[in-house]
């Protein structure tokens, strides 16, 4: 799924949130899932963000064009070029109203490009309605 936000919740341990509507296909999946990955995408890659917002692509396929690596460590996919990417265990949910809070632990993640990295791409971002 494409998540508008993501939060960090705590240092120790390293936890981070995503709010996932309990009307998405993709529900049940997170639910039942002992891991995940979160992938943070860069400006050039929006169409990504767009084709996983698509409640009407098909789950089987759904990673078939996208280039993607599955985790050493649970299988999970992670996008190729992604500006970063972080690999979590599942921690806990709270009822959010028509949201599930999802929090996971980090267990691993890559590292931030420098500042003075020269190929460095800006993330995705989106504001108001649209990605930017």
């Amino acid at each position: 799924m494409t998540a508008t936000a993501v939060c960090a919740v705590s240092l120790d341990p390293p936890l981070v949130l995503v709010c996932v509507s309990k009307s998405s296909r993709f529900h049940r999946a997170i639910i039942e899932a002992d891991n995940w990955c979160l992938s943070l995408l860069t400006v050039d890659q929006e169409q990504i963000a767009w084709h996983f917002s698509n409640r009407g692509r098909d789950l089987l396929s759904q990673f078939d064009d996208i280039p993607h690596t599955p985790s050493p460590l649970s299988g999970t996919p992670l996008i190729d070029d992604a500006l970063a990417w972080v690999e979590c265990t599942m921690y806990g949910m709270h009822d959010g109203g028509d949201h599930t809070i999802v929090v996971g632990e980090i267990v691993r993640a890559s590292g931030l490009p420098s500042d003075d990295d020269p190929n460095a791409r800006p993330p995705l971002t989106y504001y108001r309605g649209a990605y930017s």
